[in-house]
């Protein structure tokens, strides 16, 4: 009996731990999926203070698609530059908006339309021609009202 015990188990040197069997019904315990790390996105604005648009070389540039923002040290206009997915760096330029400017150029359209000095002359002299008129007629109305009423006084008096 001794050997049919030794027949079926595993040859085991510690008989104080129990010997490793392999039981083919066991699942094995499936690995965990590893979830990639984000790294984390610079969260400022990407760029430099420039003299001017040809001191912007490429390396300045971000190669990962993020726009880079070059403000003009005189703050005439703001460069921004990014690369396209077909390997060009794509420009567009951002220039100040003054209002009091764009209201003077309102103003300069107002004076371009005007008149010319000669012309301006004539209807003003025209102007004051009928307004001379005008005063003659009420001067005439006023004097023919007045001979009225007199006469209405007199034929009244009388």
């Amino acid at each position: 009996m001794y050997q049919m015990q030794n027949q079926n188990m595993a040859f085991n040197p510690n008989p104080s731990y129990a010997a490793y069997q392999y039981n083919p019904m066991q699942r094995f315990q499936q690995p965990e999926p590893q979830i990639p790390q984000m790294q984390p996105q610079f969260l400022g604005i990407q760029g430099k203070v420039v003299q001017s648009e040809s001191a912007i070389m490429a390396n300045d540039v971000p190669m990962d698609g993020s726009v880079a923002f070059f403000p003009m040290q005189d703050m005439s206009a703001i460069v921004a530059k990014q690369w396209d997915a077909n390997g060009t760096i794509r420009k567009t330029v951002y220039k100040p908006f003054n209002e009091q400017m764009a209201d003077s150029s309102s103003d300069d359209k107002r004076i371009e339309i005007g008149l010319s000095d000669d012309a301006t002359k004539a209807i003003t002299d025209k102007l004051d021609c009928l307004f001379g008129k005008m005063e003659e007629l009420e001067d005439k109305l006023s004097s023919q009202a007045q001979r009225k009423s007199s006469r209405t006084q007199k034929e009244s008096e009388s």
